[in-house]
């Protein structure tokens, strides 16, 4: 599960206020689910929280596809992290997901609780916030649900400018033209692209040496991951350019990509 999250990625990680608190949370109630826009880092930071557990609690992480998997995959007091990648959906609501998730609530509470000795599960999630809103009323009544919750678009969690100049430093991006500053001042208009993402296409284009608007990067990123897209087909890396492509799917609406 954890294959696919390169020491690149490790090494460019950046502890924010969310991940401080999605931390806390985990460890206080067994769960935290991880809610944000596209390109907010949501599935990065899990997979950051599954590491930190794994060494220092000596657990072991268990990816599960479908919330129809969990009963019976999770023997109680086993010392396991269960992952679950958009709980509820990637590009719309999956009804079976939210059905199955209401009706094992209480039998999820029980994998997650401790034993005598201290033993117990934990169960990390991931959750996209324009497919949370549309189910949140079915799930209004699941407390541990409610309050395992760290939203890390909203304001008190979006990446504010220390985090912004720590992404810029990791990422070798410091010299560039980009200010800090305009592209917190341009982010609160908000967009459904995360800053962590637009940071990722910002590295590519200073990499390729393309001349740009950087701070139209952080404005209009859909636009430049479109770009991104047609830039990786050309160099026959299809499989990022496929995941790319989902993620544009993912935002509000189908966008149509050209090449």
């Amino acid at each position: 599960m954890l294959d696919n999250f390169e020491k690149e990625m490790r090494s460019l990680f950046v502890t924010t206020r969310a991940s401080e608190k999605a931390m806390r949370i985990i460890k206080e109630k067994r769960c935290v689910f991880l809610k944000g826009n596209p390109g907010d880092g949501k599935t990065t930071l899990a997979k950051h929280i599954l590491e930190e557990l794994m060494r220092e609690k000596k657990m072991q992480p268990l990816q599960l596809l479908s919330l129809e998997n969990f009963y019976g995959k999770v023997p109680k007091c086993s010392r396991i992290i269960i992952f679950l990648d958009n709980l509820f959906g990637e590009r719309s609501v999956l009804k079976d997901e939210v059905h199955y998730f209401i009706i094992q609530k209480d039998f999820i509470k029980v994998i997650l609780n401790n034993d005598e000795n201290g033993d117990g599960n934990m169960l990390i999630a991931t959750l996209r916030n324009d497919i949370y809103k549309e189910c949140e009323s079915r799930l209004s009544g699941i407390d541990f649900l409610r309050n395992s919750i760290v939203d890390i678009s909203d304001m008190e969690h979006n990446i504010n400018r220390e985090e912004l100049e720590c992404f810029l430093s990791k990422y070798e991006l410091k010299d560039t033209i980009v200010s800090a500053d305009e592209i917190i001042k341009t982010r609160k208009f908000g967009n459904m692209i995360g800053i962590p993402q637009c940071i990722k296409i910002l590295k590519n284009i200073t990499q390729n040496k393309s001349k740009k608007n950087i701070g139209d990067i952080f404005e209009h990123p859909v636009k430049h991951l479109q770009e991104e897209i047609k830039l990786r087909i050309n160099e026959k890396e299809h499989k990022t350019a496929v995941l790319i492509y989902i993620l544009l799917c993912g935002g509000k609406g189908l966008v149509m990509i050209h090449w």
